[in-house]
């Protein structure tokens, strides 16, 4: 059955994310954080919104918007445009390891006993592994649980710092990894289990843990989506779909084992859509096994929208779910509150740092997260600190021709020598002058370093080095 689609009955949703095509992880987390928060997840070009987003957005009247990388992928006049009508949180760090993490800590603040580690490769798309970060998004998708981008090579501090915060016990690791990785682990206490072996056979293996956890979980109620895939941006252009599976077909030579899989798989309903040809080899093949499947073509915009209407009630239930667990996360905030203040107090030190090399900083915003915390307005303060962490890290790219500092390099290494972080930190605790701003960041550092946490302790140890000055 090939359907178009031209219009649509408005509908309203509580959050929206907006993600660029040309940056595949970002998209493909973003269909996690959808499922587990009943969000609708639009395509925007890097400095323009499509009419038909603008229109959904419009339509769908949403309280929060959020958006996934940073300026080069959705860009800063983009957001304005937006901000002076919604909500708006921007969530980026430099590389797709940072956003992934921080993706990771902002919506999943109740902790997560499990996670999923994917390898992939920094850089341009064209290098990277999309199809292991899609893989690995939907094993997390059906266990609703984060997904954390790593090098092949090392396990980066942010990812060690997150997966601390968020009291990660076991990970599954996809993709092959060289014994460093699971060294760390161990290192920090988590048990792991590796999917490994070439591209067919990793695919399989997820395959087939996707499938068990979802028949756990939902049993046959779950949209099955084929792509029909031309190249890495169909990855991204696949509707994201709360409780749905996306299987992606790259040669009319996977038809067969596309069929097969549909045979074997539990679902409500079945689409195809993508590369017209191919998509119509596809639904050919299935219809001569007697399989019912909707072919939905035209505007990539159009078609997600339409099988997200079809299944509102997924969303819907989604969204329940998470005002459920935001009762849970705000308590568990309470709980966590000194780690939640280390934070917050390590983001204002950065900003005075900042401050004192010439970089504006959003002093209205500081003084009032201040006033949140010291009143014991902990969600308010929680929320300002959040805003607060994601402005430095658009300042820090925006002035970031005024830093002597790598903003790559922090996020994807991996400090092994914290002798190094530990002579500095003896340097700055014996100059013989200190201000208080530079004490009250020595000290930070130091409690993050004696707690092993030297992505957040580096961080602090850059911010004491100009307070010290």
């Amino acid at each position: 059955m090939l359907l178009f689609f031209v219009a649509f009955s408005v509908a309203r949703a509580e959050s929206v994310i907006l993600v660029s095509e040309i940056n595949y992880p970002d998209a493909l987390i973003a269909d996690v954080v959808a499922n587990r928060i009943g969000a609708e997840v639009l395509i925007v070009e890097p400095n323009e919104i499509p009419n038909e987003t603008l229109t959904e957005i419009q339509n769908l009247t949403p309280t929060d918007i959020y958006i996934f990388g940073g300026p080069v992928v959705v860009s800063e006049e983009l957001e304005e445009q937006l901000n002076a009508t919604y909500n708006i949180t921007r969530i980026f760090v430099i590389t797709r390891v940072g956003t992934a993490a921080e993706v990771a800590l902002f919506f999943w603040q109740d902790g997560s006993a499990r996670a999923v580690l994917v390898t992939d490769e920094i850089g341009a798309p064209e290098n990277g592994n999309p199809n292991l970060v899609l893989e690995a998004k939907e094993l997390a998708k059906a266990e609703d649980i984060p997904v954390l981008i790593i090098p092949s090579n090392d396990l980066p501090d942010v990812v060690s710092e997150v997966l601390q915060q968020l009291e990660v016990t076991n990970v599954t690791v996809i993709g092959n990894v060289q014994p460093a990785v699971l060294e760390e682990l161990d290192e920090l206490g988590i048990s792991y289990e590796q999917i490994t072996g070439g591209a067919e056979e990793v695919r399989e293996k997820v395959e087939k843990r996707v499938e068990e956890k979802i028949r756990e979980r939902w049993g046959e109620n779950v949209p099955l989506v084929i792509v029909a895939a031309g190249n890495w941006t169909d990855h991204v252009r696949a509707p994201a779909i709360p409780r749905g599976r996306v299987i992606l077909v790259w040669s009319s030579d996977e038809i067969g084992d596309a069929v097969n899989k549909v045979k074997n798989s539990t679902y409500s309903k079945l689409f195809v859509v993508g590369k017209p040809a191919l998509a119509n080899q596809i639904v050919d093949a299935l219809e001569a096994e007697g399989i019912e499947v909707d072919h939905l073509s035209g505007i990539p915009a159009r078609i997600a929208r339409e099988i997200q209407r079809r299944f509102r009630q997924h969303l819907r239930e989604a969204e329940g779910n998470w005002t459920i667990r935001l009762g849970q996360i705000k308590q568990r905030i309470r709980e966590r509150w000194s780690h939640i203040v280390e934070r917050c107090n390590l983001t204002i030190h950065q900003f005075r740092a900042l401050q004192k090399i010439g970089v504006p900083t959003p002093k209205v915003e500081i003084n009032r997260t201040i006033e949140a915390y010291n009143e014991g307005r902990y969600w308010e303060a929680f929320k300002r600190c959040e805003r607060l962490i994601h402005l430095k890290r658009r300042i820090e790219w925006k002035f970031r021709h005024m830093l002597a500092r790598n903003l790559v390099t922090e996020e994807t290494s991996r400090t092994t020598a914290t002798a190094d972080l530990s002579s500095t930190l003896q340097g700055l605790q014996s100059l013989p002058t200190k201000s208080e701003a530079c004490q009250k960041a020595i000290k930070a550092a130091q409690r993050l370093l004696n707690e092993g946490r030297i992505f957040l302790a580096r961080q602090a140890l850059k911010a004491a080095e100009r307070l010290c000055q």
